[in-house]
């Protein structure tokens, strides 16, 4: 299941984008709660109907490029641009927004049957992500969501359990914090006021640091699966690819030289004539077969070192030495006259 790896990840996305998430968040939620009250103010069914219209879409708008923001955060391991961020979602802006609305409305109708709904937020815990970060419309990007569960399903409704449970835990410690600190604000008298200051303090910041927890828990567990995923995908194709490779190198044909080929060689080099060598004496012969490619039925032929019995004489007269064999055919280097006597690395067999 590896939960303590999806903890340590959920830890380090938390670390490099809470700062970003939180002041995100709180300045969503300022800008809708201000239009919101003034609409429930008015009263007016038609007014709060064009409020949701505005806002809902722009919500989702907003959604999707946080998560965006999140994943890029986590990737580089520093803070990253939200303008940027929003800018890449608005202009996907059909697919983000339907994406989230989706993504809405399937967690609604599970949730309430109860069960399903905790099975849903656990399997879909990382389909916006995969809507911003892949680009993937709304449909596809369920697909992808199921591929990425198949053999996950219980390990990704564990990890939407602890998150939620982290979730509500908090919160509902805030939401103590804030009724304690209203209670002693009408109940009580002056004495107690900076004692209520500091636990609306507390309760805020506590707020900062949860607002983000979701988004958080949907990066860091694609993050994990997406890996996962491509990594098992990519080893059958890289011994597939291996395979082939060593299949064709075993199983491609050789070339070889055909008698014909061979033969023509063979003239070739008993035809060779005398090497001259510039500046030798006159007695200095080295008749040696010359090597060459013959082209033969489309397949050429290398005939160096080639060993057909013929002849390969080399006198050595007047040059630093004479080779000679004695009984026991052994290859000996005699100084000539006025020459030094070349030394040799060794006197072995003469091949």
């Amino acid at each position: 299941m590896e939960l303590g790896r999806w903890v340590n990840e959920v830890k380090e996305v938390w670390k490099v984008s809470f700062v970003d998430l939180g002041l995100v968040i709180l300045a969503c939620a300022i800008g809708f709660a201000v239009p919101g009250m003034l609409v429930q103010r008015v009263g007016s069914p038609l007014a709060i109907a064009a409020f949701w219209a505005v806002a809902l879409p722009v919500m989702a708008w907003l959604t999707g490029a946080v998560h965006l923001q999140c994943f890029r955060n986590a990737e580089t391991g520093k803070s990253t641009s939200f303008g940027d961020a929003s800018q890449e979602a608005f202009e996907r802006w059909d697919d983000v927004v339907l994406g989230v609305v989706f993504y809405g409305l399937m967690l609604s109708v599970a949730g309430a049957l109860v069960l399903p709904g905790v099975v849903a937020g656990g399997v879909l815990l990382p389909y916006v992500v995969i809507v911003m970060v892949e680009k993937q419309g709304p449909i596809d990007a369920l697909r992808r969501n199921i591929e990425l569960a198949q053999g996950r399903w219980v390990a990704l409704v564990v990890y939407w359990l602890m998150y939620y449970a982290a979730l509500v835990v908090g919160l509902s410690a805030l939401g103590v914090a804030t009724v304690v600190a209203t209670t002693l604000g009408l109940f009580a008298g002056p004495a107690v006021g900076g004692m209520m200051a500091l636990v609306a303090v507390v309760a805020g910041v506590g707020a900062f640091f949860l607002a983000p927890l979701p988004v958080v828990a949907a990066v860091a567990t694609y993050r994990m699966i997406a890996d996962n995923t491509d990594a098992v995908a990519s080893e059958p194709a890289g011994g597939a690819v291996a395979s082939a490779g060593r299949a064709s190198a075993s199983t491609a044909p050789q070339a070889v030289p055909s008698q014909a080929a061979l033969g023509a060689g063979m003239e070739r080099m008993a035809a060779a004539a005398p090497v001259a060598v510039e500046g030798a004496d006159e007695d200095f012969v080295e008749s040696a077969p010359r090597s060459s490619g013959v082209v033969e039925d489309g397949i050429e032929v290398d005939l160096e070192g080639f060993d057909d019995d013929g002849v390969f004489e080399v006198e050595r007269s007047g040059l630093a030495g004479d080779s000679v064999f004695d009984d026991e055919d052994e290859a000996t280097s005699e100084a000539a006259p006025g020459f030094k006597k070349a030394s040799r690395a060794d006197e072995g067999p003469y091949w």
